[in-house]
């Protein structure tokens, strides 16, 4: 049932105000991945086509601009800004990790008149490791939304008790979202039915449909699930981290019409056994977007996007991800969600490599790439079919890919880190 209001979910591909970006609380995901040159990057191709909020840690502002300027980023259409919440104490020292704004930023709907409101909805951390909605952490990302869209003035508010994150909402700005159901029903909203939570949605983003995806990709699922498979196919690597089952890892609205879903080809999962069930989960994905429509009923146009080739890391214990990992040890009793035992010392990480994290934003789209000089070309290959993909979904758009490697290693990637707010516009 909807809500009685006329806000409508509005798509990414539409015209945006701004952009919001996290400047990074530490320079290094792991030893030489630099995860302040991969924002830049992001920033770079930004400034030119949008606005750019840059959310920066205490005291990290005129480090980030400093760091900016030396990198030749005009920082003019640039406003750096400190987050402030309205539930916990931010400061100096009692700040939050907002690494990845997609998920708790500000999500917009607008009015015909071009009014605009912000949804607000519950946070649990991603549910990773039991994690609940009154942590100290839960309740300052809670709050992300609501101050981000104070940053346009947006202060009507529309709420709900749902948890979700924007990572996993993905819109075509015309009456349909696309999710994943075991993500919103059984990790997010256990007490919740499936209609329950898709009423919820349909109420609040004023939509006629709910495509759900029944599965994340396999190594999207909790980071602290278990081992997978590593280079040599032996279970002796783990997820580096993840968003505990995002849609934005997989499955893209790139129009009302057009979906951009990963593929694994028959041949890669023969080869490799995440492959092998990355093909499982997809190819069902697909059955479900085949038989799946716009509010119009019609069928819906959808280009398949290669999965990148695994590239595993070593990690060693004074990287910063493996810091991550160590402070989660204690609360899972040492050992991880399967029984088996926690990592110790070196670790083999998967990061969360994806072509369908991309940021769609006014006249360009920022894409991933993954090949590097001396690796083997199917990476190259690869690269090159992922944009070829993204010129025939945006034709009006410029398709910049950037080196996301730092990101992927955290368990995001340039969608990700990147919050837009859609342009006031009347219809």
């Amino acid at each position: 049932m909807k809500r009685n209001h006329n806000y409508r979910a509005v798509a990414e591909f539409e015209t945006q105000e701004s952009v919001l970006v996290s400047w990074p609380a530490d320079t290094f995901s792991c030893k030489g991945e630099n995860i302040e040159e991969v924002i830049t990057k992001i920033i770079k191709v930004l400034v030119n086509n949008v606005h750019v909020f840059v959310q920066c840690y205490y005291p990290t502002i005129t480090h980030a601009k400093e760091y900016l300027e030396k990198s030749n980023v005009d920082t003019s259409n640039i406003t750096f800004v400190k987050y402030e919440s309205d539930e916990v104490v931010v400061n100096e020292d009692l700040y939050v990790e907002t690494t990845y704004p997609r998920d708790y930023g500000a999500e917009i709907v607008m009015n015909n008149d071009g009014k605009r409101a912000v949804i607000d909805f519950d946070n649990a951390y991603y549910t990773t490791a039991g994690a609940n909605c009154y942590t100290r952490e839960a309740k300052a990302i809670r709050a992300f939304g609501r101050w981000h869209a104070s940053l346009e003035s947006i202060d009507n508010i529309i709420f709900t008790r749902l948890i979700s994150e924007g990572g996993d909402r993905e819109f075509n700005g015309n009456g349909v979202m696309i999710c994943i159901e075991d993500t919103e029903v059984n990790k997010r909203n256990p007490g919740f039915t499936k209609e329950e939570v898709e009423n919820e949605f349909k109420s609040i983003f004023n939509l006629d449909k709910v495509i759900w995806i029944p599965k994340c990709t396999f190594e999207d699922e909790d980071h602290f699930a278990g081992l997978i498979s590593g280079p040599t196919g032996e279970l002796d690597a783990y997820r580096s981290s993840s968003a505990n089952g995002h849609i934005d890892e997989m499955c893209r609205f790139a129009s009302e019409d057009t979906i951009i879903l990963a593929e694994v080809t028959d041949e890669e999962a023969k080869h490799n056994e995440i492959g092998r069930l990355n093909k499982e989960r997809l190819d069902l994905a697909f059955e479900v977007l085949k038989k799946s429509s716009t509010k119009n009923r019609k069928s819906f146009n959808i280009l398949r996007i290669p999965v990148p080739n695994p590239i595993y890391y070593s990690i060693n214990e004074d990287d910063v991800l493996h810091q991550i990992w160590m402070e989660t040890k204690g609360e899972l009793g040492n050992k991880l969600l399967d029984g088996s035992p926690y990592p110790e010392g070196k670790m083999t990480v998967l990061p969360a490599q994806s072509y369908c994290n991309f940021l769609i934003t006014n006249n360009v789209v920022i894409g991933q790439k993954y090949y590097r000089e001396g690796m083997d070309l199917s990476h190259l290959q690869k690269d090159q079919e992922a944009k070829r993909v993204l010129e025939e979904a945006f034709p009006d758009r410029k398709v910049i890919q950037i080196d996301s490697m730092a990101l992927n290693i955290l368990g995001g990637g340039v969608h990700c880190a990147t919050r837009q707010i859609p342009r006031s516009k009347q219809y």
